[in-house]
């Protein structure tokens, strides 16, 4: 018998009344690994995974959105630019109605509406979301920053996480032209993303302490 289409017709808990906590643990952590179940926002624009509320208490108690700038967080996304040789990199946080620059190289703007946000999808998955050119993908063509001004070409994006491993935003890069990263540039937008994750980390369990 097909143990997910058992998982999803019995439910879990059906299942494994007789079954020992620690297996129990590890087939959720199978469920939850595999992709969510995604809905969209009440607009249409965004996807929301089921677990957004708590993710956006999450966001809140970290306090990183409409905070100002720190120097570890510039650092990370200076490297990003450089190291990766784009025009543009992003610290991103998403609120529920806004996404928020906590830090930013070569871009001036403070925060973007949440629907303008190629990390709404970063967020949704693990790993690497990359789209090679923005004008010809079907989601992203009538983005207002693919067709108007700064007229964005290519995204690229590492997901940041709290210390329950709540998805907050995004390490990412943005460029005008369209391209792709090869190997080793992922492994280093991961690699930033993670040094990103673990300062985040480190300010939240200070600040419970």
């Amino acid at each position: 018998m097909n143990l997910f289409v058992t998982l999803n017709e019995q439910g879990l808990d059906a299942i494994c009344e007789n079954t020992p906590k620690r297996l129990v643990l590890s087939i959720k952590k199978i469920i939850d690994d595999s992709d969510p179940i995604i809905s969209v926002s009440a607009d249409n624009k965004f996807p929301i995974a089921p677990n957004e509320g708590n993710r956006l208490q999450a966001v809140h108690r970290s306090k990183l959105a409409d905070s100002s700038s720190e120097e570890q967080f510039d650092r990370l996304v200076w490297l990003a630019a450089w190291g990766l040789e784009s025009s543009i990199a992003l610290m991103t946080i998403l609120t529920s109605e806004y996404q928020w620059f906590k830090a930013s190289y070569g871009m001036e703007m403070e925060k973007t509406p949440r629907s303008w946000a190629f990390c709404n999808y970063t967020i949704n998955q693990k790993g690497i979301f990359e789209v090679q050119d923005l004008r010809e993908h079907p989601v992203f063509s009538t983005n207002p920053a693919v067709l108007g001004a700064p007229y964005f070409r290519f995204y690229a994006g590492a997901p940041i996480y709290d210390p329950d491993g709540f998805a907050l935003g995004s390490i990412c890069i943005m460029d005008f032209q369209p391209r792709q990263l090869d190997a080793q540039q992922k492994k280093a937008l991961l690699e930033l993303a993670a040094i990103a994750s673990e300062e985040v980390k480190l300010q939240e369990v200070l600040s419970r302490s």
